[in-house]
């Protein structure tokens, strides 16, 4: 561990951690790392900017109405928003305020900046491009409903997930809708989009609720081979409900979609069982260094992460999704990880790829990471050693060995933030503040 930010005037250099902290960060709010500094937003009210090799607060600006995303830097303008539907520009060297407008509702989901205009929308369903630099109003436009979730853009367009389940582009340079599509599942919270290879990689929560465990265990008794799987996933995911063998099969369950940019045409289903249960939204898709979309499936034939997972009787894996017809392509070195603990349909990771290496993050169970081209497996860290009934005190870093780690303020909303990597520092978000971890590899 290089530092542990608790809030301005503590930062901690060594574990275990000790006392509590004056910041409470929200769930999905990840650090941002730009030019030697991290910005981060917090529950209370105010931005930071913390030195990226010391963890020394430079500065602190109030954000009316506290945070629970992550901020976005353009420039040398960090912009945050906030839980009154502020949007807040911030000179990157001192906090000082350049421009601020008003949404007037909450905005829970992260600012996407893109050719120097910055995106947000919110609750009420209000889409706005603001200049980075100045401020100023460029569009404004109402999509069907509320904003919950994050959004993604590209030069042309902004993408936008609403809680109508539609999916929306708008025209960068107008805001006009220029193509619409309806996806299944109910809620886009806590999950993002993914732009990448002329297509929105789009993650819903799904219905008829977030998700169930043991929920498609049943047909996964009926798969021989893993052909076999893909196959009869397919029909459960149209509802085919095997004359009944399969009660729970329904189109409802389908939660990843890939949808081609400019038009938002869905050309294929995306073959993925539900992977998550206890009500938590599935954990969004990723890229890897190759060019693959990576996600967890639930599968009864395994190669990368583990045999076995809490909350079924099969397995969790993670592997890449075919771009060309939305089936698995398999991570297959000739071992498991067996990456410990294994995955948990209540406790699924966060994703995030730096090189050849999968990082997978949770406040609760801590920071794994698994070498995609071998399988090789740490445990980076955890938060308390002795934990859960279970012995995690052979992380390379533990906040402390029994009891808890430092509290915060105030309670800390849902949802998992990803690893941030810069340099040879990774960064983790957790609810009393920001860790920094030096990584050697």
């Amino acid at each position: 561990m290089k530092w542990a930010w608790m809030g301005p005037g503590n930062t901690q250099t060594t574990v275990p951690l000790s006392g509590s902290a004056s910041v409470t960060i929200g769930g999905r709010a990840q650090p941002v790392v730009v030019g030697g500094r991290v910005f981060i937003g917090t529950m209370e009210g105010n931005a930071h900017a913390i030195n990226a090799s010391t963890g020394q607060t430079l500065w602190s600006a109030p954000i009316p109405g506290g945070t629970v995303s992550s901020a976005a830097v353009d420039g040398t303008v960090v912009v945050f928003v906030t839980l009154r539907g502020l949007i807040i520009g911030l000179d990157v060297t001192n906090g000082r305020e350049v421009w601020r407008y008003d949404s007037g509702f909450a905005i829970t989901g992260a600012p996407c900046v893109e050719s120097g205009r910055v995106y947000a929308a919110n609750h009420r369903g209000d889409v706005v491009a603001l200049n980075t630099g100045s401020g100023d109003l460029l569009w404004k436009t109402r999509v069907g409903a509320a904003v919950e979730g994050d959004i993604a853009a590209d030069a042309a367009a902004v993408y936008v997930p609403a809680e109508n389940l539609f999916v929306y582009a708008l025209s960068a340079s107008g805001g006009s809708i220029t193509a619409q599509h309806r996806v299944w599942g109910q809620s886009f919270q806590n999950t993002n989009p993914v732009v990448f290879n002329g297509k929105l990689w789009v993650t819903s929560a799904m219905g008829p609720a977030k998700g169930s465990e043991y929920i498609f265990d049943t047909l996964l008794d009926s798969a021989g081979t893993f052909d076999q799987e893909e196959t009869l996933t397919a029909r459960w995911l149209d509802g085919d409900t095997d004359n009944g063998s399969w009660p729970e099969a329904a189109r409802d369950w389908r939660h990843r979609f890939a949808l081609e940019i400019p038009g938002l045409d869905e050309p294929y289903v995306i073959v993925s069982g539900p992977t998550e249960g206890c009500g938590k939204p599935p954990e969004s898709m990723v890229v890897d260094n190759l060019g693959r979309i990576l996600a967890w499936f639930k599968t009864r034939f395994p190669t990368l992460t583990h045999v076995g997972a809490f909350g079924t009787r099969y397995s969790i894996d993670i592997a890449a999704v075919n771009q060309a017809d939305g089936r698995r392509i398999r991570i297959d070195n000739g071992r498991f990880s067996n990456m410990w603990p294994g995955p948990e349909t209540d406790n699924l990771y966060q994703l995030s790829v730096a090189g050849d290496y999968l990082w997978l993050r949770q406040r609760f169970r801590g920071t794994q990471q698994i070498r995609l081209s071998t399988s090789q497996y740490r445990l980076v860290q955890a938060a308390v050693g002795n934990f859960d009934g279970g012995d995690f005190s052979f992380a390379d870093v533990v906040y402390a060995p029994t009891g808890s780690p430092p509290g915060s303020p105030s309670n800390d909303t849902e949802g998992h933030a990803a690893v941030v990597i810069s340099g040879t520092q990774m960064y983790l978000s957790e609810s009393f503040g920001i860790v920094a971890l030096e990584h050697k590899i």
